[in-house]
């Protein structure tokens, strides 16, 4: 309750009495009281967080929270009427942080549009770092304000620049490793090109002076068996079934070279001196590597249309 007294004279001046007036004033106590605790939450919150909250008014700081003064540097009382600009580094060669892209953020802001960049700062000493900054309308007590929050992000920069340093070194990296596989596989190439011009012209030719000598049959066959070999290296098709099926042990490479000439199991067991029974599971063992298992293509057929 709020009572008021005021005298009450008579008609020659002198008191006699007194007129009281009591006004019941228990809401707007109430009132008072949320809005204190209001205050006192918001300042605990401001105050709690990470970041520097700053309060402008005409592109003056008029407040600021207690993170504020460690981001800057200095005092509550040195941030205090100083405009934003002096926060920038003055030899900063970037747009964002010229006096004029500073007033049409703040009038963007005042006009309802909220501003979120990065920039550089800088400290009261004029000290340089990473900021992220954003710039929002508040209204208190009637009045339209700007609430600026500054985020200190130079660890973070510094530990995206250091990592954009490293992949930019694990690129160079890469494209040695790549000019050097590129060149492995050039000197592979002609390497292999080289042993197989030599085989032609310095092997090649004594296997036909062999078989114009006087050989029996099985040495007859053997050198057909190596003439046949060294041809097929010399073809894509070891290198194909190599490839293709590296599952296939030497043995069964071997005999799908004698199937893909044309011979038969018996003529493949007494090459081998192995039985027949044997030649016949390697044929088996290959249709089944090469996918051919419970299907009528012929082997022969199949291998000769690898060599092609």
């Amino acid at each position: 309750m709020r009572g008021v007294a005021s005298p009450l004279f008579d008609s020659e001046g002198s008191v006699i009495g007194a007129i009281e007036s009591i006004r019941d004033i228990t809401e707007r106590k109430e009132a008072e009281r949320r809005l204190q605790e209001s205050e006192i939450k918001y300042r605990t919150l401001v105050d709690n967080v990470n970041v520097a909250i700053l309060i402008m008014k005409a592109n003056i700081f008029v407040d600021c929270n207690t993170k504020a003064p460690t981001v800057f540097g200095c005092s509550k009382e040195e941030i205090i009427g100083e405009v934003m600009g002096r926060f920038y580094p003055a030899d900063q060669q970037d747009e964002r942080s010229s006096e004029e892209t500073i007033r049409q953020r703040i009038a963007a802001a005042l006009g309802g549009e909220r501003q979120f960049y990065e920039s550089k700062m800088c400290r009261y000493d004029g000290a340089p770092f990473d900021a992220e900054i954003s710039l929002n309308r508040i209204e208190l007590e009637g009045e339209c304000l700007i609430q600026v929050v500054v985020r200190d992000i130079t660890s973070r920069k510094e530990a995206e620049r250091m990592l954009e340093t490293k992949s930019l070194s694990l690129e160079e990296v890469n494209t040695t490793l790549r000019v050097l596989l590129q060149q492995r596989e050039r000197d592979k190439d002609e390497l292999e090109e080289k042993i197989l011009r030599n085989m032609k012209e310095l092997v090649l030719p004594y296997i036909g002076t062999l078989k114009q000598r006087c050989l029996d049959n099985m040495q007859a066959v053997y050198l057909d068996i190596l003439e046949t070999n060294l041809r097929n290296i010399l073809s894509p098709f070891m290198q194909k079934m190599i490839t293709m099926y590296p599952n296939l042990t030497p043995a069964e490479i071997k005999v799908t070279n004698l199937i893909k000439e044309g011979k038969t199991a018996k003529e493949i067991a007494g090459i081998f001196g192995i039985s027949v029974s044997s030649i016949n599971s390697h044929r088996q063992h290959i249709r089944n590597k090469l996918g051919l298992a419970n299907q009528k293509t012929n082997l022969r057929v199949y291998l000769l249309s690898l060599a092609q």
